[in-house]
């Protein structure tokens, strides 16, 4: 009879670090998501973000600006998700969540309508980590007067932080917080120096800086706005100015704009040709056989102005 396995008894597979990148449209998305952040700022947000392995688009990692309206009292912060910590916890290959629900005492002393609406003492939750061939539960536990946000008025009321989530989930809220010291306490050495300088010093840096990225993002699409992927810009005179061809139209159109043309101004011809030189040497790079049948077209325009007198060139 085979016998049920026993996982817990077998080491867990560690999982290598990936690093990853955002993408010049994604780190755009980001900066517009934290525009009260200064350049600077910006860019230590997402190298923490890179070093840590960390990605702001899954809330995993978030920043904060303090006391923004006085410069005096700003202060930037890098603040590490739940989900942010269990993915660096995971990441070891020694974690595994707790079995049970998060253990929560309750004292009716305790209660108070604004400030500790359940009455909650203290929480509890248990993580696991695998260390010297089995399991270990790790224990993390904090104590609601001294991680609730609670403020204090001058008639000696106290009520919750109406800025936080805490008064509308305030057991949720010290879950994580309970969840969070235990993961401190089981990878300190993966977790307890998350907000160091040293984890930028080895971040990847890059030849632009993030925010710099993300405005070669903005340009790039302003740019494609006025001419579309695919085409080449060039003045038809036309009175419209610029105008964006399509690649695969480019040669029929010039043919036909030189069709237009009749002997008398080849000169005028020629001059526009000059004038849209980098447009022919664009469309050139993209397919050399037709450029090289309206190089022969303007050679043909050039042989037959040169044996016209200057007046009649010039279409005078």
């Amino acid at each position: 009879m085979n016998m049920p396995s026993r996982p817990d008894l077998f080491p867990p597979t560690t999982l290598s670090f990936q690093k990853y990148d955002l993408t010049p449209a994604q780190l755009d998305l980001v900066w517009d998501m934290n525009r009260g952040l200064s350049r600077r700022e910006f860019d230590q947000f997402i190298e923490t973000s890179r070093a840590l392995g960390l990605n702001p688009f899954r809330r995993q990692i978030c920043a904060f600006v303090l006391n923004e309206q006085s410069s005096k009292k700003r202060q930037f912060v890098i603040v590490t998700t739940i989900a942010g910590l269990r993915a660096i916890a995971d990441r070891t290959g020694t974690y595994r969540p707790d079995s049970r629900a998060a253990r929560m005492t309750f004292s009716e002393e305790a209660k108070n309508p604004r400030s500790n609406p359940h009455g909650i003492v203290d929480c509890i939750v248990t993580p696991f980590r695998y260390t010297k061939g089995r399991w270990h539960r790790i224990m993390g536990q904090v104590w609601w007067d001294e991680i609730a946000p609670i403020r204090h008025r001058d008639d000696g009321e106290t009520y919750l932080d109406t800025r936080t989530p805490w008064p509308a989930r305030p057991r949720g809220q010290i879950i994580k917080c309970a969840e969070a010291a235990a993961l401190r306490a089981g990878w300190p050495d993966d977790l307890a120096n998350v907000y160091s300088e040293d984890e930028l010093d080895r971040a990847r840096v890059s030849d632009l800086t993030p925010s710099e990225v993300a405005d070669e993002a903005k340009k790039s699409r302003l740019l494609e706005r006025m001419q579309p992927r695919g085409t080449i810009l060039i003045d038809m005179w036309d009175g419209d100015g610029l105008s964006a061809v399509p690649i695969s139209a480019f040669h029929d159109r010039v043919s036909e704009f030189i069709r237009s043309y009749n002997d008398k101004k080849l000169g005028e011809l020629l001059t526009w040709r000059d004038q849209q030189r980098i447009a022919f040497r664009q469309f050139f790079v993209h397919d050399k056989n037709a450029g090289l049948d309206l190089k022969r077209q303007f050679e043909a325009i050039e042989t037959a102005a040169s044996k016209q007198p200057v007046e009649m060139a010039n279409g005078n």
